[in-house]
């Protein structure tokens, strides 16, 4: 299957999944363009009054990096696996990192372990971040080393902080974790919903989409795949 048509199914899916799992949030997801990047310099902007993200992770090496405006005080990201129908929910790492590329705080499983999704909460000034998904167990590093602890799964941690080596110096790559038990468990499409919306400058929410939208996009994907169906049907005819 083309790959560029694979992605664009697969963020359909994860789309109209975020619609239906976020319908209480005030703002609309966005999507991820292409494939973020890793550093700073190659990170998605995301616009103002966004709430939530619709990305995917394509291998067990990827990371995600989204550049954030934020108003300040207290801020916290979660992620949701994919839609659990089609196998594609990823198991996600969230990081945070200052302007400058200093991290800041990072979380595995969500408190307590034992699941695919993520959290963290930080309080924060008024100022741009970066926020980072990831793919068990991708840890970010610095020109000193690791900047966040890697845990086995004996020992998960609500919130980490860069503690490790290179927690004194701004994020310069990424790597498989030290402690890790594999790398690229399950990648694949995922749901970042943060609070409080990107942007102090545009806190206006957006409408979220009608249950009407939400079929229309339903009805899309299955065009997509079944004109799909029929042109790989006669390709190999």
């Amino acid at each position: 299957m083309d790959s560029r048509y694979t992605r664009s199914l697969w963020n359909g899916l994860a789309a109209l999944f975020a619609v239906v799992t976020l319908s209480t949030a005030q703002a609309a997801p966005v999507f991820e363009i292409g494939d973020a990047g890793q550093l700073p310099g190659s990170a998605q902007s995301i616009a103002g009054g966004v709430d939530s993200i619709v990305g995917n992770l394509d291998n067990g090496f990827d990371v995600d990096l989204y550049r954030l405006v934020l108003g300040g005080g207290l801020f916290s990201a979660t992620t949701l696996p994919g839609p659990a129908c089609c196998g594609l929910g990823s198991d996600t790492q969230l990081f945070l990192f200052n302007e400058a590329g200093m991290g800041i705080v990072a979380n595995d499983d969500e408190p307590f372990g034992g699941t695919q999704k993520s959290f963290i909460q930080a309080l924060l000034t008024p100022g741009v971040y970066f926020l980072a998904v990831s793919v068990y167990s991708m840890d970010p590093f610095s020109a000193d080393g690791f900047i966040f602890p890697d845990y086995t799964h004996c020992c998960f941690q609500p919130v980490d902080f860069p503690t490790w080596p290179g927690g004194g110096q701004p994020l310069a790559g990424w790597s498989v974790g030290p402690a890790a038990e594999d790398s690229g468990v399950q990648p694949g499409s995922y749901v970042v919903s943060f609070s409080p919306t990107v942007g102090p400058e545009d806190p206006t929410p957006s409408p979220v989409p009608t249950p009407g939208s939400i079929a229309l996009v339903g009805l899309g994907l299955l065009v997509l795949a079944s004109r799909y169906g029929r042109h790989a049907g006669a390709r190999k005819a």
